[in-house]
Parts: C-alpha cells; structure tokens; sequence
C-alpha cells in the first residue's frame, strides 16, 4: 500500500520555481512580441504573466508532480528539489536574450536502488502528463478566442515542448532512462512528441 505526500519545503520550492519559470516565459513572450526590455512593467508584460502563470504551472508543476507521483507507486521516498542557479540563469537569458532554457531542479529519489524498469516508468510519467494536458487540455482551448485561446495556445506549445526537450536520449533527461528501459517505448514516445512539437509551431502558434 501507497501513499502520496508533499513536504512543506517541496511546496515552497515547487511555488518559487513555478514563478520564476513563469516571469521567464513572459520575458520570452515580450521578446517575441517585438517589445523592449522595459516593457516589462507595461500591460503587456501582466496580461503575459496572466497567461505563463496557468500554463507552467501545468506543464512544469504537473511535470515534476508525475514523476513523484510514479515513483512514490513503486515505493520510492521522492521529492522536488529546485536548482536555483539555474533558475536563475533561465530567467537572465530570458530576460537578456529572449531564449527559453527550463531546467529549475528535478524530483531527487532516496531510498533503495531503482531498477531499470522503474526508473524508466518514472522518467516517462513526466512527458506523458505534457502529452496528455497538450491533447487534452490546451489543444480545446486553442480553439477559443480572447484569453482562453493564449492560454491553449501557449499551453499547446509550451507541453508539447517541455515533453520533447525531456525525451532528449542524453545527459540526465528523460529520455536517456526511457531508452535504456524500452526502446521501442522510447522511439514511440519521442517520435510522437517530436511531431506534436513541429505540429504546434506550424499550425497552432
């Protein structure tokens, strides 16, 4: 028998990642918009906050949340632990160069070894919950107009990115693990994002 918890200090590192993510992207969004650095105490800059807020929180809260969530099933002690240096350099280059470079921690596992299979089910956890609320969620909504529509239209690409960013086969992404576990799930599931991924850029944006 299982049971999912969160410590205090794994919500509030969450919450200050999930901000500071969130300022990032709408740094992104006024440099996309043609808009100068001191735009960002402008309208523009609250109405992208409003949007980036409700979309990150989804795709990279509920990103992390997936892969605690799958590994505390298999009975892992697991929790969220933010990186702030790069946190901080993710919101600098935003900031500075309007380019988006998300890597504000990652869901630590303490406890026993993880087998091969196990560690390749938890990686996976986190681009499935993309994959699902990109289709599911955000996909609907990019069909409204107004504010609905920015929120399914960034939200489409945003989760549709974030999965294929994680499904990278190298380094600590996802992917390298996912690979390593199942190949053929790998190829799947990469492939499967990656046009999902093009798709949102062609079509939805």
């Amino acid at each position: 028998m299982f049971s999912f918890n969160f410590s205090k200090r794994e919500i509030k590192e969450l919450v200050i990642a999930w901000i500071i993510l969130s300022i990032s992207i709408s740094f992104v969004f006024l440099w996309n918009g043609g808009l100068n650095l001191f735009d960002v105490f402008s309208y523009q800059m609250l109405f992208s906050l409003s949007v980036s807020l409700p979309v990150v929180g989804v795709a990279f809260v509920l990103h992390e949340v997936g892969h605690k969530l799958m590994a505390q099933h298999f009975g892992h002690n697991a929790e969220f632990r933010m990186d702030t240096k790069m946190l901080f350099f993710a919101l600098f280059l935003a900031y500075a160069g309007g380019f988006l470079f998300a890597a504000p921690g990652a869901v630590r596992i303490f406890g026993r070894r993880l087998s091969i299979s196990e560690n390749g089910k938890i990686s996976l956890s986190g681009p499935l919950v993309n994959l699902s609320f990109g289709l599911l969620v955000f996909l609907p909504l990019s069909f409204f107009g107004g504010y609905l529509g920015f929120i399914g239209t960034y939200g489409v690409l945003i989760n549709f990115f974030l999965s294929t960013f994680n499904l990278l086969p190298f380094g600590y992404f996802d992917g390298k693990k996912i690979f390593r576990w199942n190949k053929l799930i790998y190829i799947t599931s990469f492939g499967f994002s990656l046009f999902l991924t093009i798709y949102s850029y062609l079509y939805v944006v």
